[in-house]
C-alpha cells in the first residue's frame, strides 16, 4: 500500500565511486511504499559525475542530485545533506547498503502513534552481510516499536541489546542539526562518528526502535570499517566518545550515572581494538597479543571503576581465550595437512 503523507522524509545519498552499488541504494529509496520523501545524492569522486542517466532510472522531482568539486570527504559530504534537507525529517544512507522496502512507512506509523511523545528519532535492526550481492530478506516478523528512554536505550545500545546503525535512523531534522549532525572523532576518518549520533540525540528527546531488519549493510573489503589498521584513529576517537557519553549523561534531561554504560563502550571498543590490530600485516601474533594486552591495561582499565575493571579482566580472558584456541586450532590443522601431504 502507497501512503502520500504530511511527514516529509529527506533521504541523505552520500557517495564515493561506487557506481553500481549506487544504483541498487537509489532502487531501495525509490521502492519505498511511504513516498512523500525526497533523495538528495551528494557526490564527492569529482572524477565521474552522477547523473539521472548515470543511474539507469527515469527522472523524479524528488530526486536532487549535487556532484561536489572539491571533494568534501565522507563527514563533511553527510552534513551536507543534513544541511540541505528539505524534509522535517531526516535518515542518511551509503552508496552500498539498502533500506527495506517499509522502512520508510515503518517509521511514519511511529512517528504518527508516537505524536504526544516527544520521540526525536526512529531506529531499526539491520541485517549485516559479508556478501555484496546477498539478497536482502523482504519478510517482516510483525514486531512493534520500542518506546525508549535515555536510560534504557543506552544500557541496551551500549551492551548491543539494541543493535543499530547510528547514522541511519528517520530523525527530526532540527534535532539532529541542533546536536551537529556527524561530528569527526580522533585524529582520522572518524570511526564512531555515526554510533554517536543517537546518543547525543537523547539530549532533545527519546527514540523508537524496531526489532525488524530494516537495513541491509554490505561489509566489503573496500568499507572502512573492513579495512582500516589505523589503531590511533580508533583510540583517539574513543576518547572523544567517552567524553561525550560523559556529558550527554551528566545533562539535565539524561541524567544518569555513566559508569556501566563506559564499561559496556570500553567492551566495544576492545572487539573493535583487536580486530584493527588484526588487519595490521606487520604485526606477528606475538606482538599483536602484546600490543593490544598492553593497551588494556595501560589505557582501557584506567577507564573503569574498581567492580567494572574486574568484570572487564574477566572479559579479557573469555575474549582472548577464544581466539588463542583458534590460533591453536588453525596452526594444529595446518601442521597437520602439511604431514598428510609430505607422506
Amino acid at each position: 500500500m502507497n501512503i502520500d503523507a504530511d511527514i516529509k522524509i529527506t533521504v541523505g545519498m552520500s557517495t564515493y565511486n561506487r557506481p553500481e552499488f549506487l544504483k541498487e541504494a537509489v532502487c531501495s529509496v525509490m521502492q519505498q511504499t511511504y513516498r512523500n520523501f525526497e533523495l538528495i545524492i551528494s557526490n564527492d569522486y569529482v572524477e565521474t559525475p552522477v547523473t539521472i542517466d548515470s543511474l539507469g532510472i527515469e527522472g523524479d522531482a524528488r530526486i536532487q542530485i549535487v556532484n561536489q568539486d572539491p571533494n568534501l570527504g565522507e563527514i563533511k559530504n553527510m552534513n551536507y545533506l543534513l544541511d540541505n534537507a528539505q524534509g522535517e525529517w531526516f535518515v542518511w544512507l551509503g552508496d552500498d547498503d539498502l533500506f527495506h522496502p517499509e522502512f520508510l512507512m515503518r517509521a511514519y506509523q511511529a512517528i504518527i502513534s508516537n505524536a504526544s511523545s516527544n520521540i526525536v528519532g526512529f531506529f531499526s535492526h539491520y541485517r549485516a552481510a559479508s556478501n555484496p550481492d546477498g539478497v536482502f530478506p523482504q519478510q517482516l516478523k510483525g514486531s512493534k516499536e520500542l518506546y525508549c528512554d535515555a536510560p534504557n536505550f543506552l544500557m541496551g545500545y551500549s551492551s548491543r541489546k539494541i543493535a543499530l546503525i547510528g547514522c541511519y535512523g528517520i530523525v527530526q531534522t532540527a534535532a539532529l542539526r541542533a546536536v551537529g549532525g556527524m561530528h569527526r572523532l580522533g585524529n582520522s576518518f572518524g570511526p564512531y562518528s555515526d554510533t554517536l549520533v543517537p546518543i547525543l540525540l537523547l539530549e532533545r528527546g527519546s527514540l523508537c526502535w524496531l526489532n525488524e531488519d530494516m537495513i541491509f549493510l554490505r561489509t566489503h573489503s573496500e568499507s572502512l570499517s573492513c579495512k582500516s589498521a589505523e589503531f590511533s584513529a580508533y583510540t583517539t576517537a574513543e576518547d572523544d566518545f567517552l567524553k561525550s557519553i560523559d556529558r550527554v549523561c551528566s545533562s539535565k534531561l539524561v541524567n544518569i550515572g555513566a559508569g556501566k554504560i563506559i564499561a559496556n563502550m570500553v567492551r566495544w571498543f576492545s572487539a573493535d581494538e583487536w580486530a584493527v590490530l588484526h588487519r595490521d600485516t606487520s604485526l606477528g601474533k606475538f606482538a599483536l597479543f602484546r600490543k593490544y594486552i598492553k593497551y588494556q591495561i595501560s589505557v582501557n582499565l584506567p577507564r573503569l571503576s574498581i567492580q567494572n575493571k574486574i568484570t572487564h579482566i574477566f572479559f579479557l580472558f573469555y575474549f582472548l581465550g577464544v581466539r588463542l584456541l583458534v590460533a591453536l586450532y588453525r596452526t594444529l590443522r595446518t601442521f597437520i595437512k602439511n604431514i598428510v601431504i609430505t607422506n
